[in-house]
């Protein structure tokens, strides 16, 4: 057995083309667009306050170069605390935003899943053992999570 073990095709399993599943997938995000754009806003407020924290630091201590003084090492040291915290609660914002939204499209992908599933004739069943095909759906939408979460 190694790392692909199990992952071999079904007699079910469909092809699709990439801008195929782009739709598909789009499809499920849709109805959630408030929580993509936050998720976006998120992301960005984390990556510019980054990139601003070693600007605050090299402003601050060329400052500091020419006449230092403790009113401007507090300055920088709240700054940077603020910073720090701004972007410790825009983080917890985008995780709790991103995982209910997560949460919400797998939901639906599985629901819709199952119900493709239930909808097969019987003889459908006999040729394919309904315990592989839920441990398939339920596997194959975590999979799914994972990619998203990068």
């Amino acid at each position: 057995m190694g790392v692909f073990a199990g992952l071999d095709t079904e007699a079910y399993d469909r092809t699709y083309s990439d801008a195929e599943l782009i739709q598909r997938i789009t499809r499920y995000f849709t109805p959630h667009k408030k929580r993509v754009w936050a998720t976006f806003f998120f992301i960005t407020v984390v990556s510019l306050a980054g990139a601003g924290q070693p600007l605050i630091v090299s402003r601050g201590m060329g400052s500091l170069e020419g006449k230092p003084s403790l009113t401007l090492i507090w300055t920088l040291v709240g700054l940077m605390g603020v910073v720090g915290v701004g972007i410790w609660l825009s983080n917890w914002m985008r995780r709790r935003i991103q995982a209910r939204l997560i949460a919400d499209v797998v939901a639906a992908m599985r629901h819709d899943a199952f119900s493709a599933a239930i909808s097969h004739d019987l003889a459908f069943f006999d040729e394919f053992k309904s315990g592989t095909i839920i441990s398939r759906i339920t596997s194959d939408t975590q999979e799914f999570v994972q990619v998203v979460q990068l």
